[in-house]
């Protein structure tokens, strides 16, 4: 997270605590005007859901509004007035509220026109203990405690921010306040899922991809990883063809979409593993809808030096793979010239690809060559797509489809389906 955010770190207390949560929200509620509305109105629809009981009055009907806020005190910092217990967590829950003579400290306190006093308990992990949303007002005769607990579901707290930044409601302050708060949100309590569909991101390539890392998340929780050198990925040593499915947002001249790749054939043991069990027809298939494309390189230990760019066409390309598997190894330097030859001579190996060869590999000391024919396979959808089965929930299954098309090329679908084992547990 940027150091330049407001709500970065300023304390001891660790980003992902949640009172620093609760103290950023209540920076929002003090200071943005229509933030401190849309709270209020979020209070009074689950009120009037819950039926049989005063309502707190909208935001233009009290002068007052919102008076003091204050986050970890252990007092309501009122004598009168009625005490309202509201829990902020990441899942629907019920219970009722009563008097306490425990000793609280409150996650938050709020004064809400001339009557109301908001004691806020935040759960964002979800991990509720309902004698924290009991007030004690011991030394206050004159606080009564609503018998109603409100409860507000993160997500819909987000949903109510993102719609007041697609408004034209807040000065340019605000919005950066609220967009800082969202995406402190998102790098420190992934849990409440600051951008829910991509909708919420607009063209903002970095929460695209925050978007992305969701949906792999949604697809194959605890799998998913960063690549120091390419994108966050699933984790999938199954397949064993290929051990990365990535998902992206991709920027285009004046757009984006979002990019599926999987890049079997990436190592030698991948490759081996790919030209063994990969059935040709079903691949060539595929690239009526993938983009399919020659990925062949050679390294040396676990570094990439050289990327061919072969001539021949990818039907070619991967025929011949299939015949000569037995040069998908560690070529050692007595046949540097023997694998160039017949490389060259099948339209694998230009004479600039053969110069960069040389230069890498014989005027070094580099004595051995891995071979690694990979393949490239990317399924791309346009931004009105993505947004359209984002927004009706079903891009998630849409990855998963498109990614059994591809493993299935190689035999790997059960394979797909123990990667996505613990979710289904």
């Amino acid at each position: 997270m940027k150091r330049a955010n407001y709500f970065g770190r300023f304390e001891n207390k660790p980003a992902n605590a949640e009172d620093r949560l609760t103290r950023a929200f209540l920076v929002l509620v003090r200071l943005v005007p229509p933030v401190q509305a849309a709270f209020i109105d979020a209070i009074r629809e689950k009120q009037r859901e819950q039926g049989n009981g005063l309502v707190v009055p909208s935001r233009t009907a009290t002068d007052e509004g919102v008076g003091g806020v204050w986050s970890q005190v252990g007092t309501l910092r009122k004598d009168e007035g009625r005490v309202l217990s509201i829990l902020l967590t990441n899942r629907k829950w019920e219970g009722e509220v009563q008097p306490s003579d425990r000793t609280p400290v409150y996650d938050g306190v709020v004064h809400y026109g001339e009557q109301w006093v908001f004691a806020i308990e935040n759960k964002p992990y979800g991990d509720v203990r309902e004698h924290q949303f009991h007030p004690n007002v011991e030394d206050s005769e004159g606080l009564e405690v609503d018998p109603r607990l409100v409860v507000l579901v993160w997500k819909d707290l987000i949903r109510r921010l993102h719609a007041l930044g697609e408004s034209d409601w807040l000065d340019y302050t605000e919005h950066q306040l609220v967009n800082d708060f969202l995406r402190y949100a998102q790098d420190e309590f992934p849990e409440i899922n600051p951008y829910p569909t991509l909708t919420h991101c607009g063209d903002d390539l970095d929460k695209l991809n925050r978007r992305c890392e969701d949906l792999m998340q949604e697809l194959a929780p605890g799998r998913v990883e960063t690549h120091k050198d390419w994108r966050n990925y699933i984790s999938a040593p199954e397949l064993e063809a290929a051990k990365m499915v990535s998902v992206s947002a991709q920027e285009l001249e004046q757009s984006w979409e979002i990019d599926l790749v999987i890049n079997p054939g990436d190592t030698v043991s991948q490759a081996r593993s790919f030209y063994s069990d990969v059935d040709e027809t079903a691949l060539l298939e595929l690239s009526e809808e993938w983009d399919c494309s020659t990925n062949l390189h050679f390294s040396h230990i676990s570094t990439n030096l050289v990327y061919p760019i072969p001539e021949a066409s990818f039907e070619n390309y991967v025929r011949f793979w299939i015949e000569h598997r037995d040069w998908i190894r560690q070529v050692k330097e007595d046949q540097f010239d023997e694998l160039l030859d017949l490389l060259a001579v099948n339209g694998l190996l230009t004479a600039a690809d053969r110069d960069e060869f040389v230069s890498e590999f014989m005027e070094t000391n580099r004595s051995t060559v891995n071979v690694c024919p990979g393949v490239s396979l990317h399924y791309r959808w346009g931004r009105s797509e993505a947004l359209d089965l984002d927004d009706n929930d079903r891009l998630t299954e849409e990855i998963d489809q498109r990614v059994r098309e591809a493993v299935r090329t190689w035999g790997a679908e059960a394979e797909w389906d123990s990667v996505l084992k613990e979710k289904e547990e």
